[in-house]
């Protein structure tokens, strides 16, 4: 029997930790400059920086890291040793997701 709660508790936590998840991926989505982000690494592949600053028309750089690491923390980016910026599989599924909604919502 204590076996078995044990069991029930951990499929619990496990559970929390999957809606966590979730509710932090649509949060990250949610603000448009980080939509265009992703929008703009998934056309290029990799990106740095800079550039996704100069393709945004964003002039204040710190605005853009401000929403890169809020997407690094949502596991939908990261970025490699030479600092270029790239979707992780969570990324790309979300990106995907996201692109079906918006193609239901302006159907």
């Amino acid at each position: 029997l204590t076996t078995v709660r044990r069991v029930l508790e951990e499929a619990k936590f496990e559970e929390s930790i999957i809606k966590l998840d979730l509710d932090q991926a649509l949060s990250s989505i949610a603000n448009p400059i980080r939509r265009n982000i992703l929008k703009l690494i998934q056309m290029r592949e990799r990106v740095r920086l800079m550039e996704v600053t100069r393709e945004l028309g964003i002039e204040d750089h710190t605005k853009v890291v401000f929403h890169l690491r809020i997407l690094k923390e949502a596991g939908i980016i990261e970025q490699d040793n030479e600092k270029n910026y790239s979707l992780t599989s969570e990324g790309i599924k979300t990106l995907d997701c996201l692109k079906t909604m918006e193609h239901m919502l302006l159907s």
